[in-house]
């Protein structure tokens, strides 16, 4: 048990201090399990034993947790001593090592069990009608080889951790698509993606896109850029009516350019200057100067 360390809760602020409830004490280790309320959350963590702190921890007991710099909570004092008095515990042991008991917490009775370690991996309040499995050094499998695997809520499902990873395999082995979520990072892949929504918004301070091809169908779309820059090789528009007003300037720089108009043609300025290092060329029927 020596080489067993509490892990660092950076769910905590590092300077955090406050009452926890001791909810697991493995026998031989100088730490225990603290839960505490924080931010209206039951938050459950390892906690280690401050020096100079005497006295036997029993599962109950009040103490006072300090967060330090390096995310380690050490339990600095005892608040509050569990009461035993009229209370029974009932313990069955498996293995010697590997008990479910039967304890008393806040004038209720919560079935706990813990592994050969002493930590706690399960609990059933029966007041509360809740049910925890708990896995604090070890993991955690739930395997269907041959089934299928759900979760099932009346209000909502939520997933806690450093990072989630959602894998789909069409066949054994064989990755096609993977959900990654992070603390501070997003990763999809898939060889498809497919997303359907009536209504739908979407804020990004900075985006880019690298693809092969990309196709845009709407019905009606509109834009407001403060600078648009487009860089291609080759650009094709095409359009039924085009209108373009522009306030200022609007110029066009090429190397050679080509204007075809089927039907009519017409310029109106207050001013025009048509000015060509050589020639120009007026062909027509008739031309009508004034």
């Amino acid at each position: 048990m020596e080489n067993v360390r509490p892990i660092p809760q950076n769910t905590l602020p590092q300077d955090y201090v406050g009452a926890g409830t001791i909810t697991s004490v493995p026998d031989g280790a100088p730490y225990c399990m603290v839960q505490v309320t924080f931010q209206s959350r039951a938050l459950e963590f390892l906690a280690t034993r401050a020096a100079g702190l005497d006295g036997r921890l029993v599962i109950d007991d009040r103490v006072l947790c300090v967060s330090s710099a390096d995310g380690t909570v050490y339990i600095t004092m005892v608040l509050e001593k569990a009461d035993r008095t009229g209370t029974s515990d009932k313990t069955l042991d498996l293995d010697g090592k590997t008990k479910a008991r039967i304890v008393s917490r806040n004038s209720s009775h919560i079935l706990a069990v813990h592994n050969k370690r002493g930590e706690l991996i399960f609990e059933y309040d029966p007041d509360s009608d809740r049910s925890r499995v708990i896995m604090d050094s070890g993991s955690l499998d739930v395997a269907a080889p041959q089934g299928d695997i759900r979760f099932s809520a009346g209000k909502r499902i939520q997933l806690e951790s450093r990072c989630v990873d959602i894998i789909a395999n069409e066949a054994a082995g064989l990755q096609t698509s993977k959900f990654s979520l992070g603390q501070f990072r997003t990763e999809l892949q898939s060889e498809s993606l497919n997303i359907k929504s009536a209504q739908s918004k979407l804020e990004l301070d900075e985006v880019d896109y690298m693809g092969k091809k990309l196709v845009t169908r709407v019905s009606r779309a509109k834009l407001n850029w403060g600078r648009v820059e487009t860089f291609v090789d080759t650009l094709i528009q095409k359009a039924r009516t085009s209108f373009t007003t522009v306030e200022e300037l609007n110029q066009t720089k090429a190397g050679r350019m080509r204007m075809l108009v089927v039907g009519a043609f017409r310029l109106k300025a207050k001013r025009a200057k048509l000015k060509t290092q050589k020639n120009i060329d007026i062909d027509g029927e008739r031309i009508n100067l004034g």
